[in-house]
């Protein structure tokens, strides 16, 4: 990747860019410096380490993002929840993110339980993708079933592409 450089700082679109866990770093400084509000990391090979790098920034609102979009990525390869924890810690206290598109990550069941947590604590979210991620079934519905009963902040709580039965997904937009 070329020295990292944007028309517009606040949006930052790094798709298909090959960005990998160990140009992170770079990428999360240019973040800081510019105060980006949107970061689209979709197709590329960002994995549960270069996740608990974000969620580092995400924590106490070091980050501006009010958008992150990591769209087929590798975040919850393996059932690796090293990442997937640290994101859903730092969910749990950020004001500033309100859309989150973890499409086609190899998410599954046991990750739902960390996403129980953020949806019982954040109020700022207002959007969440986990399509695409056939591993998460009924099981993992339930996890969010139980986070949603007190959340009235997400308006947009994306499914489409899981295994998740449409009875269960019924009673998570309940």
């Amino acid at each position: 990747m070329a020295k990292l450089e944007s028309s517009d700082p606040k949006n930052l679109y790094l798709g298909y860019s090959s960005v990998t866990t160990d140009l992170l770093p770079e990428v999360l400084r240019f973040m800081r410096v510019n105060r980006t509000e949107i970061l689209d990391l979709r197709h590329n090979t960002v994995t549960a380490d270069g996740l608990l790098k974000i969620a580092h920034g995400l924590q106490h609102d070091r980050l501006h993002l009010t958008k992150l979009g990591l769209k087929t990525n590798v975040t919850g390869q393996d059932d690796n929840l090293r990442g997937l924890t640290a994101l859903a810690d730092a969910l749990t206290t950020n004001t500033k993110l309100k859309s989150i598109d973890l499409r086609a990550n190899r998410i599954s069941d046991k990750a739902c339980a960390l996403f129980r947590k953020v949806l019982a604590k954040n109020k700022h979210l207002v959007k969440i993708n986990l399509g695409a991620n056939p591993q998460i079934a009924d099981t993992g519905g339930r996890q969010l079933v139980a986070g949603m009963i007190h959340n009235y902040f997400i308006k947009d709580l994306q499914l489409d592409g899981t295994s998740i039965s449409q009875r269960m997904q019924e009673k998570i937009e309940r």
